[in-house]
């Protein structure tokens, strides 16, 4: 996986021993500096790829949506632990990783 590819990231699950465990939707506040926990399962964004998952890294993302809607931001996982084709782990989360490819 390359620097620079769209993707869209969804967090499957937390992983087997997080040290920050996974937000409800109910109490989850996206974008919020002081959540205390890390975001929650099924979330979703879109955006380019700046640092694509290598283990001991950090995956970096240029967010352009979250959950459907418009939402610029930057999205910085935890250090990667696992590396896969379809999904990566970290500290917190597993995360399923889709290449998007530009319709038209």
């Amino acid at each position: 996986m390359q620097a620079g590819k769209r993707v869209r990231l969804t967090k499957l699950r937390e992983s087997a021993h997080p040290q920050v465990r996974a937000g409800r939707w109910d109490t989850y506040r996206p974008g919020a500096w002081d959540n205390t926990e890390s975001l929650p399962v099924d979330y979703e964004m879109v955006g380019v790829l700046v640092a694509p998952p290598l283990v001991g890294k950090r995956v970096e993302l240029l967010r352009l949506e979250r959950n459907g809607e418009p939402a610029l931001g930057v999205f910085v996982s935890s250090p990667v632990t696992e590396v896969n084709h379809t999904w990566f782990a970290t500290r917190n989360s597993v995360y399923r990783i889709e290449v998007l490819h530009d319709e038209g």
